[in-house]
């Protein structure tokens, strides 16, 4: 298994941009091009699309260094909608999505984004809470596979992928349980 296109999602979240620094270090583990992506509400405010912008150009900068091809692309519109279009328009092999703060596991997941792109993405993809925005790499990745017992190897193999990008050693499991 190997990823050749990546996308991550990049907005005015700081956790996003910690998203984006895994999502490089796998493309360039990978050797994988990168699409930074970011989608925004229709009339959403000019400091907003400005952080992005910032969060973007930055991102791009750091995957540039890295000798990875980069694609950015910046949509208006629900991005509950158009990320699974963009996803396959691109024909992406990973989508990495970060958890937005406000997105908590619970019973009202139903009503969130995250709920809505797993049985809507078909590409591969990875929800990143990020718990510490300090640490430079993360130190545990639990996979939660609920009754999907065939997707173990991939995601077993996605994690080792994911630990060589890492300079140090991350802790990883693969949970049997659901995440819900």
């Amino acid at each position: 298994m190997s990823y050749h296109r990546i996308l991550t999602v990049v907005n005015e979240h700081t956790a996003s941009t910690v998203a984006a620094r895994y999502a490089i270090a796998l493309a360039a583990a990978c050797r994988a091009e990168l699409v930074l992506y970011a989608a925004h509400d229709k009339g959403c405010n000019e400091v907003l699309l400005r952080r992005t912008e910032e969060h973007l150009e930055h991102m791009a900068a750091v995957a540039e260094k890295c000798d990875i091809f980069v694609t950015r692309i910046v949509e208006i519109g629900n991005i509950r909608s158009l990320l699974p279009k963009r996803s396959q328009a691109e024909n992406v092999d990973l989508v990495v999505y970060p958890l937005a703060s406000l997105e908590r596991y619970g019973d009202n997941l139903k009503r969130h984004t995250v709920d809505y792109l797993l049985r809507t993405v078909t590409s591969d993809l990875a929800i990143m809470r990020i718990i510490a925005m300090v640490k430079p790499h993360p130190n545990h990745i639990l996979v939660p596979l609920g009754k999907r017992g065939a997707l173990r190897d991939t995601a077993w193999l996605l994690l080792q992928r994911w630990r060589s990008a890492f300079t140090r050693r991350s802790h990883c499991s693969i949970s049997p349980q659901s995440a819900g």
